[in-house]
């Protein structure tokens, strides 16, 4: 009887264990998404810098990206025909501005979060088409135009396996369940359509996030989240995969913003509505603190430390008086950015540099006409001919600085005949 209830209790005690871990999953699973980013914030930011006409150098970094997927959109289209495009983001303009000749795109859809900035794209494709770009170009000009504003959350607004291609530049970021957007991508493709996407990752502006935390910490004792948590390429990839793109390439480039000064990089972030819009941050900095960060920043992070013949962006038409912009709950609202660039007159040579990290993603709907792995085959060559090979001309050593040296005996013309016979065939 000991022996039965001992097996017994073992029995309940497993079953108890696959319960609670089965339980867990289930949470897990159903457990909402923690929130990072205030999104109607981030929508109100974007909707004040879309009213104005900022300087060409502001939308530069984002052109940067755009023109990296517009090359890869090239070497994709030999085997694919897209008919059916929708555009996330800024600057559809550089994208179709890289359409090729035989291109025939039946809907092109305009993407973004907010009315204006919908408006603002389509402002830039009816110059296009007044100046009859399209004409000169020879380019088909997509048949229809719509302009529609989504949520890549929880509106996305688009019927399963309804487009053929998404290009999505720099918008990610700002995403608090990037699986959900993923997954919502990936259901809205055909059958082998595709995803272009960027966003920016998680080593952008750590110059700045380590400048104002040295700041802070030793001017009020702690510090906030300066900058938002952007996510690694890592992560990114992971969520990539893991809602079913097919021949995944992920991959990143990093570029470093030449700035005169911590406040221009400020005002060109605030200009393009990119500021902080975390759920749970300081509403206010102090100016000490903010002039502390611009010193150290000046310091640690300028022109000389780094060499001389690497490559920056120059961003110098910033800093203007957008008065608009500074609203209540702005972290940089209360900063006087003309007294101080009166005031601080920085040397050329000390232009502050930031770093912004750009995670590129292109993926596919499975298809099965898509290419896939070939199976391994046996070699024709060992390792360890190749070895016997390099040994042998070590030994010889009959061509030196190209100059023959003596001549080969018969045995060593047939060890060299023997080597070369098998070698696999072309």
């Amino acid at each position: 009887m000991s022996f039965l209830s001992g097996k017994l209790s073992s029995l309940v005690k497993q079953t108890r264990a696959k319960s609670l871990l089965q339980c867990s999953k289930r949470s897990m699973c159903n457990a909402e998404i923690p929130k990072v980013f205030n999104r109607d914030l981030h929508k109100k930011y974007k909707q004040n810098c879309d009213g104005i006409e900022s300087p060409s150098t502001y939308q530069r970094l984002y052109d940067f990206g755009m023109l990296d997927l517009a090359g890869r959109l090239k070497g994709m289209k030999r085997n694919a025909t897209f008919e059916n495009i929708a555009f996330v983001g800024r600057n559809p303009h550089i994208f179709i501005r890289h359409l090729e000749k035989d291109d025939l795109i039946r809907n092109l859809y305009i993407c973004d979060t907010t009315e204006e900035s919908v408006d603002r794209s389509f402002t830039k494709i009816n110059e296009m088409i007044n100046e009859g770009f399209f004409e000169k170009s020879k380019i088909h000009q997509p048949a229809n135009i719509e302009g529609k504003v989504i949520d890549e959350e929880n509106s996305w607004g688009f019927e399963p396996e309804s487009l053929c291609l998404i290009i999505n530049n720099m918008t990610l970021h700002w995403v608090n369940d990037i699986k959900k957007a993923f997954d919502n991508f990936h259901t809205s493709l055909k059958p082998n359509g595709a995803y272009l996407g960027t966003l920016f990752g998680g080593d952008t502006l750590q110059e700045l996030r380590i400048s104002f935390n040295l700041a802070e910490g030793e001017r009020e004792g702690g510090y906030g989240t300066t900058v938002s948590p952007m996510m690694s390429l890592t992560d990114i990839g992971n969520s990539f995969s893991y809602v079913g793109f097919n021949l995944p390439t992920i991959d990143r480039s990093q570029t470093l913003a030449e700035f005169p000064t911590m406040f221009h990089l400020i005002d060109y972030l605030r200009s393009n509505g990119d500021q902080n819009c975390d759920m749970v941050r300081r509403q206010a900095k102090s100016p000490e603190s903010f002039l502390a960060a611009a010193s150290i920043y000046q310091t640690l992070f300028n022109k000389l430390t780094i060499p001389t013949d690497q490559e920056t962006m120059m961003f110098d038409e910033c800093l203007n008086d957008l008065d608009f912009l500074r609203q209540d709950g702005d972290d940089f609202g209360r900063i006087p950015y003309n007294k101080i660039r009166e005031k601080y007159n920085f040397p050329e040579n000390l232009n502050i540099l930031s770093t912004f990290e750009i995670i590129y993603l292109v993926g596919w709907k499975y298809h099965k006409d898509q290419q896939k792995a070939k199976s391994p085959k046996m070699s024709h060559m060992s390792f360890r001919d190749i070895v016997d090979e390099i040994e042998m001309k070590e030994e010889g050593a009959y061509v030196k600085y190209g100059t023959l040296t003596e001549e080969m005996t018969n045995e060593e013309i047939d060890k060299v005949a023997k080597v070369l016979k098998n070698l696999p065939k072309k």
